[in-house]
């Protein structure tokens, strides 16, 4: 039971990352082209 938690806990955190810095990466990304 524990390590299931544990396990969407990860794949929460992972899904959160994402969001949050994939789109940053992306607009320095444009910024650096422009």
């Amino acid at each position: 039971m524990l390590d299931e938690v544990e396990f969407l806990n990860q794949k929460v955190k992972y899904i959160l990352i994402n969001f949050t810095v994939t789109p940053l990466i992306h607009s320095n990304a444009i910024n650096l082209l422009q």
